[in-house]
Formats: C-alpha cells, sequence, structure tokens
C-alpha cells in the first residue's frame, strides 16, 4: 500500500481521529486547515505540492470551493461534508472536466453501509405491506450542528425509492415536536442531540400488531474515520466523481 501524504481541510473530530489512525496506515498529515489557520483556496493551492489526497469534513459552504481548487488542479479528493447535496450534479460536472478524483458519501463506516443494503432490502419487503408505517430516529452528540444527519438523509432515500413506487409515499421531512398535522405519504426524520453519543440511527416499521426495528449503533469514530482514510486511498489511483457504492464494490471485490 503506498504511503500518502494527506491534507485535512476542518479539522474538527472526525480530523482529529483521522490524525490518530493516518499513521497507523503508514500515512501522514501534511497540511491541516482549521481554527486559526480556516481554509481558503489560496492556502490549499500553496500546499497542493505536498498533499496526495485532500480530505474535507468542513462545512458545506467550503466544499464547493474545495471542489473548484482540485478540479482546477486535478488534486485527489475524500468529500465527508453534508448538506451540500444540490450541489452535487454541479460538483460532479466540474470534477468530469478535470482529471481531478473526488470520492464522497454521507458516512464512509462500512457498518453503515452494510446497514444502508440491509435497509434496502427490507424496505423492498416492508413497502408493499401497507399496515406498517415506517419512520427514521437518529441520535448525535450534542455538538452536532446539522439535524437530520447526512447518514440519516442517505437512509431516508433508500427508503422513499421503494415506498415511492407502492405509492405510500412520496417526500422526506424533519419531524419536530411542534408538528401538529402529520401527512401520511411523508417519510419523517426525528433527531436527538444529546451528551456524547457518536451515532445511533434507527428505522422503525409499525402495524397495529407489532413493530420492527432496524438499528445501527457506532461505538467510537473510528469506523467513520478508517473508512475516510481508506477512501483517501482508494481515489489516490482514480479519476472522475465517485460515490461509496464504487469504492465498496471494490473492496467488497477484494481490488482495495
Amino acid at each position: 500500500m503506498k504511503k500518502l501524504r494527506l491534507g485535512l481541510i476542518g479539522v474538527g473530530q472526525m480530523g482529529n481521529r483521522i490524525i490518530q489512525l493516518a499513521p497507523e496506515r503508514g500515512h501522514t498529515i501534511t497540511a491541516e486547515f482549521k481554527g486559526n489557520f480556516p481554509f481558503t483556496e489560496e492556502r490549499m493551492i500553496q500546499a497542493k505540492d505536498r498533499v496526495d489526497v485532500w480530505i474535507d469534513f468542513s462545512h458545506s459552504t467550503v466544499t464547493e470551493k474545495v471542489v473548484a481548487v482540485a478540479a482546477q488542479y486535478n488534486l485527489k479528493l475524500v468529500i465527508g461534508t453534508t448538506g451540500w447535496y444540490e450541489k452535487m450534479d454541479e460538483v460532479a460536472k466540474v470534477t468530469e472536466s478535470s482529471e481531478a478524483g473526488v470520492i464522497w458519501a454521507s458516512n464512509f463506516s462500512s457498518g453503515v453501509y452494510t446497514f444502508n443494503k440491509i435497509v434496502d432490502f427490507t424496505a423492498s419487503i416492508m413497502s408493499k405491506l401497507r399496515a406498517y408505517d415506517v419512520s427514521i430516529h437518529e441520535i448525535h452528540h450534542n455538538e452536532k450542528r446539522d439535524a437530520p444527519s447526512g447518514t440519516s438523509k442517505t437512509l431516508a432515500e433508500t427508503l422513499l425509492k421503494h415506498y415511492k413506487a407502492s405509492g405510500l409515499k412520496s417526500k422526506i421531512a424533519p419531524f419536530s415536536p411542534g408538528n401538529t398535522e402529520l401527512n401520511k405519504d411523508t417519510l419523517y426524520i426525528s433527531s436527538s442531540r444529546v451528551g456524547q453519543v457518536v451515532g445511533t440511527h434507527e428505522i422503525m416499521f409499525d402495524a397495529p400488531e407489532d413493530n420492527i426495528f432496524l438499528s445501527h449503533e457506532a461505538r467510537s469514530r473510528n469506523g467513520f474515520a478508517l473508512g475516510a482514510i481508506r477512501a483517501a486511498e482508494w481515489i489516490s489511483t482514480r479519476k472522475g466523481f465517485h460515490n461509496i457504492d464504487d469504492f465498496f464494490a471494490d473492496l467488497m471485490d477484494g481490488q482495495e
């Protein structure tokens, strides 16, 4: 495995965990944009020759700028930032018009990826059983700024694909205690922010006779950080715009 020089854009809890784990796989952190040394396009350009792959865990307002620099200078980039999905087509177009390599995911954990596949299969069955309603609840630590989480939105899209086809659900919306009117055709995501919870996602299928639950609970951030590092290893030899399915297809085939 090639030893990589990694650049971190946004060094919060995830970035700090990457800093801890990267040396275990032989990689070094050669650039960090954080705190009193925040990201700017100029700083990324200045550092580009000492970085093999950039990892972005910053903020949705920064990601588009990061991609623009990556495309202009044919850089390799892992995007773990959420909340920028309305720009997805534009980001893909910019990437594909260059020699850059970009991979994005709302969550790089292999456990979460597998969980999403389980949800996909389960929804293909449950969406045909009209007695069961469905919802999502996610719990994270009290410093997480966005709600619902990017992972819960990905899970919701997986569910909605099947529930739209069956005519039971047509849209996704966050649920709050202030909701006084609930629409049966809406898939609701509820959120809790408490303590130091790393991340819990639960799907509930509810019928008058019984409940069926699917859940994933992260025990630490190591799975997320390690997944991002492995994604950096994977994208380091590729170009174009990729998603998590491309990466895990190779991983499960033993090519990673």
